[in-house]
């Protein structure tokens, strides 16, 4: 558990590197959620989730090849 903590905060925190609060330019835009603090945390988000995607791809990809590997 104590990993996963671990690795959870290391995602987290490259993902804060990452993240950009710049306002975005929407000129008819008239809503409250172009703010720098709400696109840092959501930049955060799909970081990290952009993270996790890429991990679950490669696990597929690891546990196809040694597969292939295993039979011969």
């Amino acid at each position: 558990m104590l990993v996963a903590l671990v690795v959870a905060a290391v995602l987290i925190g490259l993902a804060a590197l990452l993240a950009d609060n710049t306002v975005l330019n929407l000129p008819h835009y008239k809503g409250s959620d172009n703010v720098p603090r709400t696109l840092f945390w959501t930049d955060i988000g799909l970081y990290v989730a952009y993270f996790l995607l890429a991990g679950a791809f490669l696990t597929i990809i690891y546990s196809v090849v040694s597969k292939y590997f295993k039979k011969y």
